[in-house]
């Protein structure tokens, strides 16, 4: 049954986006502090990991064609389900979009009301940003399974309103031609087949599965 799963999901990415650019055992690096450095002389490093996972916000288009050019798929990384202080559309959110804190682990950060339509509006524009960056994927964060589970979340956050927010930028991120790493895959895998693309179960792997 698993294995006219995956040849469904192949099937269906095909269609969207060609030849699937993503495969099993695939390595990948994650930068999520500080851009790399791309030049036309220097290889990155790891040279051996052809998918790099970089943060939206400090990743520009200059050097996600360098990526490009040295080879290497560019996944554009965002939290989709947390505030954080420090981005630049930061003031789009409204007062009634933040809840908790994640302190003392991130004290710049809050979780969002993921029931909101503004949260899902700068969500979009997000996706749409990544687009015009050239990425091939994005990566929205903490809209998981791990994140219903946390007991700190305000507004009541049960799994339909976080189905509606991913399934919302499912869409986008089809719209925008995108492929989407879709976290706690075995949650979300009912709800978002057609859509699902490719995607990891933990945040410590070298490797997609």
């Amino acid at each position: 049954m698993l294995h006219w799963l995956l040849l469904l999901i192949c099937a269906y990415a095909s269609s969207v986006f060609g030849a699937a650019v993503f495969s099993v055992g695939q390595k990948w690096q994650i930068v999520l502090v500080n851009p790399p450095i791309v030049t036309n002389t220097s290889k990155v490093i790891p040279v051996d990991a052809p998918v790099w996972d970089i943060d939206a916000f400090d990743a520009d288009a200059e050097t996600v064609g360098a990526l490009h050019a040295q080879g290497r798929i560019v996944i554009c990384y965002f939290s989709a389900g947390t505030y954080e202080a420090w981005r630049p559309d930061a003031a789009q959110f409204q007062q009634s979009d933040k809840g908790a804190s994640l302190a003392p682990q991130w004290p710049d950060e809050n979780w969002l009301n993921i029931k909101s339509d503004n949260v899902k509006k700068i969500m979009t524009a997000r996706i749409k940003m990544a687009a015009s960056l050239g990425c091939d994927a994005v990566d929205p964060d903490n809209v998981g399974e791990e994140s219903i589970r946390i007991p700190r979340i305000p507004y009541g956050v049960e799994c339909r309103s976080s189905i509606s927010l991913n399934l919302n930028m499912s869409w986008q991120i089809i719209a925008n031609k995108l492929h989407r790493w879709l976290r706690m895959v075995i949650f979300y895998l009912p709800y978002h087949i057609e859509r699902f693309l490719f995607g990891r179960p933990s945040h410590i792997s070298g490797q997609i599965p």
